[in-house]
């Protein structure tokens, strides 16, 4: 009796709390998706219009996700490899940075070595 009163009670609880947070959640998400994909959806007019005009969660994630049928339409897979991919662009965005560094430190040098 008790153990069944605890459960209605959580259960009504936590249909308030998810009424009142819906919204906030939808919005987080679009930020989160937002921050960990714009390198790689940026200047794809099509993805933001998708975005802009998503009503819910799963109309954001269609928006930023494309339909490819890795691993059987495993979430996860998709997942990890949108994760491999923003982990080579980071990799390549910082071999990039070092590489203009260094052509910079010697031409540099170079210069200081035959003056003006």
């Amino acid at each position: 009796m008790l153990a069944s009163m605890l459960e209605d009670a959580s259960a009504q609880t936590s249909e308030r709390v998810i009424a009142v947070l819906g919204s906030r959640l939808e919005a987080t998400t679009r930020l989160i998706v937002g921050l960990h994909l714009k390198p790689s959806i940026r200047g794809d007019r099509r993805v933001l219009s998708k975005m802009e005009s998503a009503k819910c969660l799963d109309d954001v994630v269609s928006a930023v996700v494309p339909d490819c049928r890795v691993g059987a339409d495993n979430p996860l897979d998709v997942a990890v490899l949108r994760a491999q991919v923003y982990a080579a662009e980071t990799a390549q965005a910082s071999a990039e940075r070092e590489l203009s560094k260094e052509t910079f430190r010697r031409e540099n040098a170079a210069a200081v070595r035959h003056g003006p």
